[in-house]
């Protein structure tokens, strides 16, 4: 999802509560994912990406999540078909993680504890960097380009001589900085940045 399309979509949500007096009402993401159908799905790549941008864009404004659902749905009719995060038992290798799967744990890694969300544009607006407190009393920053730049490269102050860069699966090396500045490439698929971030610009 695109950050400002989908902050407003949940907005709205907000607001219409607001209007009938219900705002301090928790919201609770009750069925959170995609379908991989042929027809009326994404593929599984970009089901990953959706999964976790989702979850930082709108991380709070829910009171709760929960998956939709765990072990994928095969033939349910083109709709239902392929949502889960997990192959169905009758597949080849029974419960077999999947991409978005991968994404899902792999954001709950880094961004469990994580609140005031601030979405950025980076780069001229070609890159999303949604920047995060987290319980060390420290930054915590997921980055990815947008659609119609699939690939570039942004340089971001972290303020700090190195950092963790993780990729959507969770591989994690070391990055150096530059005086503060890490130099990386990035694209569609969210990238988490931790350390002791204290800038963001």
């Amino acid at each position: 999802p695109e950050a400002a399309e989908a902050k407003e979509r949940i907005a709205n949500q907000h607001a219409l509560l607001e209007k009938y007096g219900l705002g301090d009402l928790p919201v609770i993401y009750s069925e959170y994912g995609w379908t991989a159908s042929t027809s009326t799905g994404v593929g599984e790549k970009e089901k990953a990406r959706y999964i976790a941008q989702g979850m930082v864009i709108n991380q709070d404004r829910f009171e709760t999540v929960e998956i939709y659902n765990l072990e994928r749905k095969e033939s349910y009719g083109d709709f239902e078909d392929k949502f889960g995060y997990v192959k169905n038992y009758q597949e080849e290798i029974p419960y077999e993680p999947t991409p978005p799967f991968l994404s899902y744990a792999t954001y709950n890694r880094f961004m469990t504890g994580t609140k005031n969300t601030q979405l950025i544009d980076f780069a001229g607006g070609v890159a999303t960097v949604a920047v995060t407190d987290n319980d060390q009393g420290t930054k915590s920053l997921m980055a990815w380009s947008k659609k119609d730049n699939p690939d570039t490269d942004i340089a971001i102050n972290v303020g700090t001589d190195k950092v963790t860069v993780a990729d959507i699966n969770g591989n994690t090396p070391e990055i150096k900085t530059e005086n503060g500045i890490l130099n990386m490439h990035v694209n569609q698929d969210p990238q988490y940045i931790i350390g002791d971030i204290t800038s963001y610009e």
